[in-house]
């Protein structure tokens, strides 16, 4: 549906709060004697904002369907404590189980990752998810080379060497830590804040994992190799030229379960 297609309508229960209009990151919702109205959608970003804040439900915007908005129930809300320990105890995954991870589970993973926020509300990312052993073992390699001649004319990539010597000569995967799934984010490269919206999404997936039973890590090496197009990765992933790896999350069971809350440095702060 085009903006020039919307309905808004506002039901008599509207109580005229003017929340959905302080609430539009557009400022495109205008506040009448009658209720809220909204001349032009042209700008709308889509957000549903508006629908979302309406205490007594009384708005309904076709662009962002009231019928497929659902109800916040504040019962499962928690509180700092418990939701400071739940962020505090994410951990980098590099051990994993030899269990495959079920492709319903990788798909509530995702689906709850897209719903983290994006420039605009653009919802420019898509994923690509690889859980065939060959297909993972084919990255590997070819990332394990990318870093080979990276490391020829690139100094800080010398110091990364090791690796390709301890997995050729040991067979361990160090790209992607014997990890039975990849999680790869795709964008236009057309579009500068995609990156951004892929750190976002992904960091969404990495916070949600663990109440799946599950583990991840981000795969920079692949990341780094993937970003510049390279036809070879971009074929196996079934991704064009116009396209762009933007983001990678390694995703399994992990092997070891963390029973302490790592220590950081100092927060550096300051107030102005």
């Amino acid at each position: 549906m085009s903006a020039s297609e919307y309905t808004f309508n506002v039901a008599s229960s509207c109580t005229k709060c003017s929340a959905c209009s302080h609430v539009c990151p557009s400022g495109i919702i205008v506040m009448t004697a009658d209720g809220p109205t909204l001349p032009n959608a042209k700008i709308c970003i889509r957000c549903g904002h508006c629908v979302a804040v309406c205490p007594v439900g009384a708005l309904d915007l076709s662009l962002t369907p009231l019928a497929n908005q659902k109800p916040i129930d504040a019962t499962l809300g928690i509180d700092s404590e418990r939701a400071e320990q739940f962020l505090r105890s994410r951990r980098s995954i590099r051990s994993y189980r030899k269990k495959e991870v079920a492709a319903a589970d990788l798909t509530r993973l995702l689906e709850v990752a897209h719903y983290a926020p994006s420039g605009g509300n653009t919802q420019s990312v898509s994923y690509v998810v690889i859980n065939k052993r060959e297909i993972l073992g084919k990255l590997s390699a070819l990332t394990l080379d990318w870093i080979t001649e990276m490391s020829k004319v690139n100094a800080s990539m010398r110091s990364y060497s090791n690796l390709i010597s301890i997995s050729r000569e040991t067979g361990t995967d160090v790209i992607f830590r014997g990890a039975p799934a990849l999680v790869v984010a795709v964008g236009s490269r057309k579009m500068p804040i995609v990156r951004d919206n892929a750190r976002f999404s992904l960091a969404y997936a990495e916070l949600f994992a663990p109440t799946l039973g599950l583990g991840t890590c981000w795969a920079g090496f692949f990341e780094m190799c993937s970003s510049a197009y390279n036809k070879e990765v971009y074929d196996l992933l079934g991704l064009s030229e116009e396209q762009m790896v933007v983001g990678a999350l390694m995703v399994g069971y992990p092997k070891y379960h963390f029973k302490r809350l790592a220590d950081r440095n100092a927060l550096d702060l300051r107030f102005l």
